[in-house]
């Protein structure tokens, strides 16, 4: 039995060849007795074709065709490496599959397969010739082009690094007890672009486990990546499905005995020993089908909930009251210049605590649109503004959500805000302040910190997308008493250094400002004060390992 698993029951695919020669000793030594002349191990080429350089492969996703008879691999490795490559015949479904696709920079996935070129080049005093890079970049340009007619022909659209590996699953696993594990970037859970990918999982399968890490040593399950991960368990949908069960990890493990353990306990039904690797929540059927995966936003379940629950007090959004524009694009066709030369606008190019560490900021230096972008940036430059957003952040050092600089001027990291409408009998820097006063207070952080996009758990970056769904106080409504009121306090606090955000919870700039907003928007000071409280325990907060709150009443969903 053994014998026929390993050579007619498991396949294995991967572009590097090292992998599948790993894998081929790894299940050798699982039965070391057994003896297995062959696999359906095949390593899949990815690049140009070595003969004909016309013809490109895309490694596994090429699985994707119909008609596979013209395309050729890498033979089985019980056959020996040397032999020639043949067409590849495997079943028409899988009852399982497992699959970590290869989220790789692009101009990095040639590297990847030559790990020690680089060394050894450096030991010779050599470098790379300028014939070698231009070959690569030829190669990586039909690479993309291959990648794009692939694209053209999935049902769901996205990066085809996510999407192709998706329809796979979808292709090759049996459509009626069919089962997968599948590792995908944790961006996929907060990208607008990734929605519509989310919606065509629901409607497809029954995404059983999200297992997502909230380790800051290891945001990832795969060995050579930076970025955060999360790995679905996935299986053919069926009438009334269950909630998925969003398995939050305080300790991602490193080796495989404590991997199992950690399995063992989210497969026990009473969640007896789960409590002491993860959090649970659960996202419904009918989240799931809207796409929200938002639960993956928090480690903590309750400040999850004070999130969601924000708009019952704050009814509109920052998307709908504020204009934002942000300058990441940009930046690279501005230059400096001296503050006398034409078109020049005063810029606030630090986003250091250091710097940035009051509510009110100076700009840092001047600058203009570089040769031929002067009709692209006037009518930008005229409409900016004092008021600033962050566009992306360090959550361990960052201490002001929103800024105002001493003249309008231009942000490089800070995107630039304008109140949309203007508030009756109230004065345009009255309200500027006011709403950057909001925009610091704990529920607009906290909202905030919701819709990021987070590669990395502690390093989001808040897109428009994301920023125009943050609640905010309907602006209209509120009274011009209030609005001068918190401006009263910007005025009293612009000045004074703030805390970083682990440490909020203490710091008295953030405790006027939030008893403050709370005392004219509506919004309950006790939630408030919890929300601050439980912040400061969050690890992509603090940057460390999570330290177990006795105060915290999460409930195990289990």
């Amino acid at each position: 039995m053994a014998n026929a698993l390993f050579e007619q029951i498991l396949y294995g695919f991967d572009c590097n060849r090292r992998a599948i020669f790993q894998t081929a000793t790894g299940l050798g030594m699982i039965a070391p007795s057994v003896k297995f002349k062959h696999t359906q191990l095949r390593a899949m080429p990815l690049g140009e074709h070595p003969e004909k350089k016309k013809f490109v492969r895309l490694g596994s996703l090429e699985l994707l065709l119909d008609n596979k008879d013209d395309l050729f691999f890498y033979p089985p490795l019980g056959h020996g490496i040397d032999r020639q490559p043949e067409p590849i015949h495997m079943p028409a479904s899988f009852h399982f599959a497992i699959m970590n696709p290869p989220f790789t920079i692009e101009y990095k996935r040639f590297k990847q397969f030559k790990p020690n070129q680089k060394t050894d080049e450096k030991k010779e005093g050599k470098e790379d010739e300028p014939s070698k890079k231009e070959n690569e970049i030829d190669v990586e340009k039909k690479l993309r082009k291959r990648e794009q007619s692939i694209q053209r022909d999935l049902r769901i659209s996205g990066s085809h690094n996510t999407t192709g590996f998706i329809e796979l699953v979808h292709k090759y696993i049996d459509p009626k007890i069919g089962k997968a594990g599948l590792v995908l970037p944790a961006s996929t859970a907060t990208l607008l672009p990734g929605k519509e990918t989310r919606i065509w999982l629901a409607k497809h399968f029954h995404i059983q486990y999200l297992v997502i890490s909230y380790d800051p040593k290891r945001i990832f399950f795969s060995g050579k990546t930076n970025q955060g991960e999360m790995l679905l368990v996935l299986k053919r949908k069926k009438n009334n499905p269950k909630p998925t069960k969003v398995i939050k990890l305080t300790a991602n493990p490193v080796y495989e005995s404590d991997a199992n353990l950690v399995a063992s306990a989210i497969l026990d039904d009473s969640g007896k020993f789960l409590s002491q690797y993860a959090k649970v929540d659960e996202i419904q059927p009918e989240e799931m089908k809207r796409g929200d995966w938002s639960a993956t936003q928090f480690l903590s379940n309750d400040l999850y909930r004070i999130a969601l629950d924000i708009p019952k007090y704050w009814t509109s959004t920052l998307g709908k009251q504020i204009l934002v524009k942000q300058m990441r694009g940009h930046s690279s066709d501005l230059e400096d210049c001296h503050p006398g030369e034409m078109y020049a606008k005063p810029c606030l190019w630090k986003h250091d605590i250091d710097y940035c560490k009051t509510l009110e900021v100076q700009p840092d230096c001047h600058v203009k649109p570089k040769e031929n972008k002067a009709k692209k940036f006037e009518s930008i430059l005229r409409k900016v503004s004092q008021l600033k957003i962050t566009e992306r952040i360090n959550l361990p050092t960052i201490k002001n959500f929103a800024i105002r600089t001493t003249v309008p001027s231009i942000g490089c990291s800070w995107s630039t805000a304008k109140v949309a409408k203007t508030i009756t009998n109230v004065d345009e820097e009255t309200v500027e302040k006011a709403v950057c006063l909001i925009l610091n207070s704990t529920p607009a952080k906290l909202g905030m910190i919701l819709t990021r996009v987070a590669r990395k758990p502690g390093y989001p970056q808040f897109p428009i997308h994301g920023l125009n769904r943050v609640a905010m106080p309907l602006l209209s409504e509120m009274k011009p008493s209030a609005f001068q009121a918190l401006a009263k306090v910007y005025d009293a606090e612009c000045k004074q250094s703030r805390e970083r955000l682990p440490q909020a919870h203490e710091c008295r700039v953030q405790l006027a400002i939030d008893q403050a907003v709370c005392r004219h928007t509506g919004y309950p000071y006790d939630l408030c004060a919890e929300a601050r409280r439980m912040l400061s325990y969050e690890p992509m907060v603090t940057g460390k390992p999570y330290q177990p709150n006795p105060n915290e009443t999460n409930k195990e969903l289990f």
